[in-house]
């Protein structure tokens, strides 16, 4: 687990998406939201808590954003979600 509640992706960060909306358009709301709250720096208990459900289940949007992403890396969802702070807000 890191320091941000989250277990994070393992391996390295994936190339940086050619367009942003494009990418973010292959999560669910749900997934959206919690990438959000990620940028705002809220922990995966934060998250939880907030809207009412187990960290697992916020572990397990966690995953299927990396996934959906093509991110991989401890941290990575983090650095992804930092970087595209302003993007994320909009959305």
């Amino acid at each position: 687990m890191n320091r941000h509640g989250g277990r994070g992706c393992f391996g390295e960060l994936a190339a940086p998406p050619d367009g942003i909306e494009e990418k973010l358009s292959a999560l669910t709301n749900s997934e959206r939201k919690v990438l959000g709250l990620i940028a705002a720096g809220l922990s995966s208990a934060q998250i939880a808590e907030r809207n009412h459900l187990s960290v697992r289940t916020i572990h397990s949007h966690r995953q299927n954003i990396c996934r959906k992403l093509g991110l991989s890396g401890i941290n990575s969802l983090i650095r992804f979600a930092s970087q595209h702070r302003e993007t994320l807000e909009q959305a």
